[in-house]
């Protein structure tokens, strides 16, 4: 039912779109059908016959003008893209911290991470939504459409926009400002940066890498971005009995088709914020991600033990949206998961749940490698946001609260402990 009901929204916004964007069609199509009309009425005949004709001619106009420029401009897949020009400009900087995974590319900000963990930033969201900028409206709108046109599961849901400056936000700052928007905001700004578009099959890109890398190859800030910038969300959950939850994004999952990814990843929501008119950006971002989980994973609120913030990056290959991770303690064991009912409305974009036991103990990890951690069996499929949080992790084992380490080490050397006794057994 809820699939359904999605389906018919998805369908809605798509056929009142199609007609914005062909207005000048419509309206020629009606006065076509007005001098036709007119032909069976007191008004002289060849005043009709005329209207008709010039209504039919400029609807065949509009008609070849709107196929031409449909063929003239295409969407595509950037080439593999390392952003080696952006990352070189942060080279030498602390602050700055470069995850790579399976050829995407994620910056760690390390001092805005800090911020976040000590409670120094509250999140406020601006009143007025997001408008889709002008210089956007025609390309990214047609991109937008083309993208529903393809996958009807699409669905237009509320999301949350970073719009403060983030590289250059004061040190005295205490607030930081989000924009309320929809998926269908995100698709054609943020998406639609991340991919390139071309006219007539030349090389000249008309709009993509430009819109979030400015011509001196630095990141554009927030503050100063046409795009939406939706905050993603992402946790990595710990089981009582040691093993990690993992899902498996279906390819109809518009971020990362067919790999796995953290136990629960999505969207920062309005609903988020719990009706209150600011909140703590990392108690915001472990809200939003412990939302994705219970989705996702089928997780119960009273699963929850507790979570931890990572920390706050950008996805270059996606536009360099800004996005966050946190690592959530069951109390439940990954039994008893195992045995729970998913819920219908996650199916469409997760095909499976699986338990995996970490391949290393924790003072073995590695964060500049994090796929490692996992077994080999699995490393060949790790998306960006379940590499970077894997990494984030084995980064705050060292340096992050002692409380977190404490109780990530007792679950995996219990884990580890029980495995060996279980094999030595086996064997």
């Amino acid at each position: 039912m809820i699939s359904l009901k999605r389906r018919l929204s998805t369908f809605v916004a798509h056929l009142l779109e199609k007609s914005a964007s062909a207005r000048w069609i419509l309206l020629s199509t009606v006065l076509a059908a007005v001098g036709v009309v007119g032909v069976f009425v007191a008004i002289p005949a060849w005043i009709n016959w005329l209207l008709a004709a010039i209504s039919l001619v400029l609807l065949v106009i509009d008609v070849r003008r709107y196929r031409l420029e449909q063929r003239r401009t295409t969407f595509v897949k950037r080439p593999l893209d390392d952003f080696a020009d952006v990352t070189a400009k942060l080279a030498g900087d602390e602050r700055w911290n470069v995850i790579r995974v399976h050829g995407q590319t994620f910056v760690h900000d390390t001092g805005m991470s800090l911020r976040i963990a000590e409670g120094r930033l509250k999140a406020v969201v601006q009143p007025e939504p997001y408008q889709l900028p002008r210089d956007l409206k025609s390309l990214g709108g047609r991109y937008r459409r083309e993208r529903i046109a393809k996958d009807s599961s699409i669905f237009n849901g509320p999301g949350l926009g970073w719009a403060s400056a983030v590289t250059e936000l004061p040190a005295e700052a205490s607030t930081v400002t989000l924009v309320r928007g929809t998926f269908f905001d995100r698709l054609a700004s943020d998406y639609f940066a991340a991919v390139d578009t071309r006219r007539d099959g030349s090389d000249t890109v008309l709009a993509g890498r430009r819109l979030f890398v400015d011509r001196l190859t630095r990141l554009r800030d927030f503050d100063v971005s046409w795009l939406f910038n939706g905050v993603g969300v992402s946790t990595i959950a710990v089981t009582s009995d040691g093993m990690f939850v993992i899902t498996e994004q279906s390819v109809r999952n518009v971020g990362e088709q067919g790999l796995l990814a953290p136990s629960g990843s999505g969207s920062l929501e309005p609903k988020d914020l719990g009706g209150a008119a600011s909140m703590d950006v990392a108690e915001l971002s472990i809200a939003g991600a412990n939302r994705e989980l219970q989705e996702e994973a089928s997780i119960e609120p009273g699963d929850i033990a507790s979570s931890y913030f990572l920390g706050f990056g950008r996805w270059l290959n996606k536009a360099a949206s800004p996005e966050v991770f946190a690592v959530t303690f069951l109390n439940v064991d990954s039994h008893e998961l195992r045995r729970r009912k998913r819920r219908n409305e996650e199916r469409v974009y997760v095909d499976g749940v699986s338990f995996v036991r970490p391949a290393l103990p924790p003072d073995r990890w590695d964060p500049s490698r994090a796929e490692l951690i996992l077994p080999p069996e699995e490393r060949g499929r790790v998306s960006l946001p379940l590499g970077v949080a894997l990494s984030l992790l084995a980064r705050e084992v060292g340096t992050g609260p002692p409380e977190l380490a404490t109780e990530l080490r007792r679950r995996l050397d219990e884990s580890f402990v029980g495995y060996e006794a279980e094999s030595t057994s086996q064997g």
